[in-house]
């Protein structure tokens, strides 16, 4: 639900300054570090996803550094290594020691996206905070969250798995991770469509006991990774002190009916079952959550307070969230950072919303047309969309539509579509 946050740690102001502003652009959230102290407490208070770090600085090298990460008991930040004198000994010695990659410096553009995207992926394994105020507590005497809450409080004590059923961005994890905290374990997740057998493998065995291991977008998961998890959920022992909790989407049993999801993984991981409902179900709400997120984004991202519009309320309640809950809090965070005192007006809201609403309807009287113009059509009102919902970010759309970025500029340049801001290879 927010963007990936990255930590550079260079003593070269310019180098820190220019990667900075390509990782802001491709809609990351970037913090900057001068030195080993200021990237200890950089890692401690702001927990970055990532950690981009110079192997030669003026105070402490980044290979002392990396090794001091690797030794604390709470793990090491997923890290990929800078160097502007970088050897093949170097490198080696730093991937041996836990580091995801290596990249040269001067930094080349396509690269550094490169590493920075395989390094997100890779790196699956989040270790979240306890104690976050939940949203749900606000909600838990509402319907359609009253029984929900409920079912979830009768669970707090076991030790059998839990399946979370609902669309993306419902809020299947954070359910999760209540359940950890009024169970009194640590929450840890990983999503198995973006993770190997053998990561799975490390996650499970390394996972701290009392914990809750969230296993999300359980119908993606590849066969290896199915059966590393069958075999890991058949020697569970009662009183181990690891849960495990699932989630999975309203197609799961398409996905089982298909063979693409084993009926012996979902049958051990769905002894107990929450549906999580969709935010459309309770969009009279939205204005306790609007004010529940503005106060947590004020909080923990330092954006300016604004207030909501009885009018913008209303367009939002309108709205069906496609995305959920996390588009619910994209949607605001885009409306905070604008920043100012004003009020935010109808008219900022339908500018936001107007694009996810047009995209359902892009088939609109295609039939009339031939085939040829027909398709034409539809791939720039398509990408025209699908380029909108990015922020006119060609690595996002690509990512977006599934293309290599090169194809996309080559296909909007035929369309005839403009980019907002020129983006250069």
């Amino acid at each position: 639900m927010r963007a990936a946050r990255i930590l550079v740690v260079d003593d070269e102001p310019e180098i820190c300054s220019a990667i900075a502003e390509i990782l802001t652009d491709e809609g990351y959230t970037v913090s900057l570090a001068a030195n080993a102290q200021a990237a200890r407490k950089e890692v401690r208070d702001a927990r970055p996803d990532l950690v981009l770090l110079d192997i030669w600085m003026d105070d402490e090298d980044g290979i002392t550094l990396l090794k001091e990460w690797v030794s604390e008991p709470s793990g090491a930040p997923a890290v990929v290594m800078m160097s502007g004198h970088g050897t093949v000994d170097t490198a080696i010695e730093a991937t041996r020691l836990g580091a995801l990659d290596f990249i040269e410096k001067p930094v080349s553009l396509g690269k550094l996206l490169h590493v920075v995207e395989q390094a997100l992926k890779t790196h699956p394994v989040h270790r979240e905070p306890l104690g976050i105020a939940p949203l749900f507590d606000l909600l838990a005497d509402r319907l359609p969250w009253k029984p929900l809450m409920q079912t979830l409080r009768s669970l707090v004590g076991g030790d059998e798995p839990v399946l979370f059923l609902g669309e993306s961005g419902s809020g299947r994890r954070t359910l999760a991770r209540q359940l950890a905290v009024r169970d009194g374990r640590e929450f840890f997740a990983v999503s198995l469509a973006a993770i190997t057998a053998p990561q799975l493998h490390a996650a499970m065995e390394d996972t701290p006991t009392p914990g809750l291991l969230y296993l999300g977008e359980l119908d993606e998961a590849l066969p290896s990774v199915q059966e590393t998890l069958l075999a890991r959920l058949t020697r569970r022992d009662l009183g181990s002190g690891l849960r495990f909790a699932a989630g999975a989407g309203p197609g799961v049993q398409e996905r089982l009916d298909n063979g693409r999801l084993r009926r012996d993984v979902y049958d051990r991981l769905h002894a107990q079952v929450i549906v999580v409902p969709s935010l459309c179900r309770y969009r009279e709400h939205l204005p306790t959550i609007i004010r529940y997120s503005v106060d947590r984004l004020i909080a923990q991202e330092g954006l300016a307070f604004r207030r909501f519009e009885v009018a913008a309320l209303n367009r939002m309640r309108r709205h069906d969230w496609p995305g959920n809950l996390r588009e619910l809090e994209n949607v605001i965070r885009r409306l905070l950072a604008v920043g100012g005192n004003e009020a935010v007006s109808l008219a900022e809201v339908d500018a936001v919303l107007r694009p996810t609403e047009t995209a359902g309807r892009l088939g609109d009287d295609l039939l009339s047309l031939p085939f040829r113009e027909a398709r034409e059509r539809f791939e720039r009102n398509y990408l025209q969309a699908q380029l909108e919902l990015a922020e006119g970010r060609v690595a996002k759309l690509a990512e977006r539509v599934g293309l290599e970025r090169t194809h996309v500029y080559r296909k909007l340049k035929a369309l005839g579509i403009e980019l907002p801001n020129e983006e250069k290879e």
